[in-house]
């Protein structure tokens, strides 16, 4: 068994190790010396890109993708941009709202209410309970949860069998796995290390435990042997989770923000380039030019009032000349950074007005304004149908397999409206009967019972058992059903309310 265990890759980390001391060596020298300034600055240059590229590059990953060293270089990195960015930070806001808005909802969750037998877990009570709210069920884990796909890659959850509790497992105390031997992508447990503290004192120990993966208890064994020591298994806990942007052949995944946090930062720089350049043109906004250089020198006194502040004269002589600068009360063009924005925001699944908060960035198209589009939409969704697989795991093993997990649909109130009309045209059409027509309404709201129930006295439409009663309307004449216009919405030239901008006029 000890040969399947797969250690760290330590030579990336000797390599950075290495890199850092003659960082810190150079530097020592650049301070105490005088001399080869330049050559010295150039080498500290090389030297700090050497260790940029370390674990960023995607060039620099193996056949089995990135590393557990990469993953965790990257965690770290992504998370401080997360805390002082403001872009990525909004691009981790955007996301969340994206995928949980309106929240998740549960069905067929067992609790007492149900009257069933005594032997029926209460589910109900487990998911209530503060410690899996605080975790995993709650709004606040919700969006550590996001986070974690956002920085980590992988948000892994170490779930309790004596108690059915659930609490995260950060990447950072994740320190090696252990794969399928056959199977370099199939991680069966991962190794976490961590300083315990002992009550009524402030000096950790370290503890490393190998948590198996449910799904691969079968594999657990009661030791794991690690750098020739036999480590623990824990035999009452298991990890819920697996990484997301990965790759068949990977182990690890990608984190959701990896390909963009470069532009970030390329764009914070440039931004701050910017504010250089205008402070300086407010600074200088004229030129004078003189004939001598006793009349530059006396140039300041040349000026009109003595008071100095805005709105002053000046007085200058023949052969003179006095010019203000075309960038004369003018701003820096900030608008020519949209392009690095723009490659930030994409690499996030969002659009650039979203992340920056500014309509004008979509010029003057309105279609460009609106902030989810198609693809934050389906990179949304694709997410969504991440987290449900995950929660249906954890409901499961929490004594719900036959639980149903769904999200509100996302749809913006002009997409609701026409998802709405489409379903009343078939409705109206009556070729469906009362029950499918509950369904595809209620399919909206992505919920998909077993059984539905329809109000009494329903008509359908379109059908001569819906006709008017004679005893009740003597003209026995039925009234013309109503229907959805198809029309609604699209341009037809007059320019009325048919025009194209009806769309946004809609309630």
């Amino acid at each position: 068994m000890a040969k399947s265990v797969r250690i760290i890759e330590t030579q990336q980390e000797v390599e950075k190790t290495l890199v850092e001391t003659q960082l810190q060596g150079l530097r020592e020298d650049l301070a105490n010396s005088e001399f080869k300034y330049e050559r010295m600055e150039e080498s500290l240059s090389r030297l700090d890109l050497y260790l940029d590229k370390q674990g960023w590059s995607q060039d620099t990953y193996g056949e089995e993708g990135p590393s557990l060293a990469q993953v965790k270089d990257a965690s770290k990195r992504i998370r401080e941009l997360t805390a002082m960015n403001v872009h990525v930070k909004q691009g981790l806001r955007l996301r969340t709202n994206y995928v949980w808005q309106g929240g998740v909802h549960y069905s067929n969750i067992p609790a007492k209410a149900d009257g069933r037998s005594k032997g029926t877990v209460n589910v109900r009570e487990r998911v209530d309970n503060p410690i899996n709210q605080r975790y995993f069920f709650g709004v606040t884990a919700r969006e550590e949860r996001e986070l974690s796909c956002y920085a980590d890659s992988m948000p892994l959850f170490r779930g309790d069998d004596t108690n059915f509790t659930l609490r995260p497992i950060p990447v950072s105390e994740i320190s090696a796995d252990y794969r399928n031997p056959d199977q370099t992508d199939e991680v069966w447990a991962y190794r976490r290390s961590w300083s315990h503290y002992p009550q009524n004192t402030v000096t950790p120990t370290t503890r490393d435990v190998w948590y198996f993966v449910d799904g691969f208890l079968d594999k657990r064994a009661p030791t794991i042997s690690f750098n020739g020591v036999s480590e623990t298994v824990s035999q009452t806990e298991r990890v819920f989770g697996s990484p997301v942007n990965s790759a068949t052949g990977w182990a690890y995944g990608v984190a959701d923000a990896l390909a963009a946090i470069s532009w970030a930062e390329q764009y914070r720089i440039a931004t701050m380039s910017g504010l250089r350049m205008q402070e300086a043109m407010a600074q200088i906004w004229a030129t004078y030019k003189t004939n001598s250089q006793a009349g530059a020198d006396n140039a300041a006194m040349k000026r009109g009032g003595s008071t100095g502040g805005a709105g002053q004269t000046a007085a200058i002589g023949a052969g003179n000349e006095f010019s203000p600068l075309a960038t004369a009360g003018r701003g820096y063009d900030f608008t020519t950074l949209g392009p690095v924005i723009a490659n930030f925001a994409a690499g996030i699944g969002v659009s650039k007005v979203a992340i920056t908060s500014d309509p004008s960035a979509a010029g003057s198209s309105y279609g460009s304004a609106k902030t989810l589009e198609l693809p934050e939409k389906l990179s949304a969704l694709a997410r969504q149908d991440y987290h449900i697989a995950l929660d249906k795991q954890v409901l499961a093993w929490l004594g719900a397999p036959e639980a149903e997990v769904w999200f509100d649909p996302i749809v913006e109130a002009e997409g609701a409206y026409r998802e709405v009309q489409a379903i009343m045209m078939k409705i109206n059409s009556g070729l469906f009967e009362p029950k499918e027509a509950k369904r595809m309404m209620l399919a909206l709201g992505n919920q998909f019972p077993d059984k539905v129930t329809v109000p009494k006295g329903y008509l359908t439409p379109n059908n001569s058992d819906s006709l008017a009663r004679l005893d009740i309307d003597a003209d026995g004449v039925a009234p013309k059903p109503t229907t959805a216009a198809p029309g609604q919405g699209q341009a037809n030239g007059t320019g009325g309310q048919g025009d194209s901008n009806d769309v946004r006029r809609d309630t």
